[in-house]
């Protein structure tokens, strides 16, 4: 689990998604945001547990432009 904070226009629809090494999309959620910096939370435990490895992760606004990505690390213990 993990949160995700960007700043974006008030009432705006983004698309949070991870995708793993290969580029496959292993998560993805739309939320409409109702203030300016928005804070997501991530839980990934909620579908099938994620292999260990390098995943991206990508904030894209309803109309598609890239908003931020950032790269990270899953270890399971």
């Amino acid at each position: 689990m993990f949160n995700v904070r960007f700043y974006n226009q008030a009432n705006e629809q983004v698309t949070v998604r991870v995708f793993d090494a290969k580029g496959a999309e292993v998560y993805s959620r739309k939320v409409l945001t109702t203030i300016p910096y928005t804070t997501i939370n991530v839980d990934l435990s909620t579908n099938q547990p994620l292999a260990n490895g390098t995943y991206v992760v990508d904030v894209r606004g309803a109309d598609g432009r890239l908003m931020g990505s950032r790269k990270i690390i899953v270890y399971n213990r």
